[in-house]
């Protein structure tokens, strides 16, 4: 038996998770937690956020508060790679001051905005990175 899908642009249904565009979005903290890299060599810090307001996919389609948006930031200093940034930028963000040692469990329940970007992977497929921490205006 075949079913006949009405008005429907196959194409552009989103049928994973939804893709926001470049922006400025409000969020808060929902977790925060340190754990080993995969291969063990390094520290992650693991961040999980959720939506504080309405935001429109770019397949067009409604998300909405509470959506989550996931941030890793390695914490392996490298030659091309210093965290130090990233974590002055959270802490400015989410705190609203800088220390010199970072307890991820004083950013939950935080609110602040972040600067999504699209991540654009043959592989995997496209994806949000978080770009920049912004105190929420």
């Amino acid at each position: 038996m075949e079913i006949e899908i009405p008005n429907v642009d196959l194409p552009t249904v989103e049928t994973g998770i939804p893709l926001l565009p470049d922006g400025l979005y409000d969020v808060k903290v929902e977790s925060a937690s340190v754990e080993p890299s995969k291969d063990g060599s390094s520290q992650i810090l693991k961040l999980k956020y959720s939506l504080e307001q309405n935001a429109t996919s770019v397949g067009g389609n409604e998300v909405n508060p509470g959506f989550p948006v996931f941030d890793r930031v390695s914490l392996k200093v490298t030659e091309k790679y210093n965290p130090a940034r990233r974590l002055a930028g959270i802490m400015d963000c989410f705190i609203g001051q800088r220390s010199p040692k970072l307890n991820p469990e004083e950013l939950i329940g935080k609110s602040g905005s972040i600067r999504l970007r699209i991540r654009r992977d043959e592989q995997y497929g496209d994806s949000n990175e978080v770009k920049a921490y912004e105190p929420k205006k």
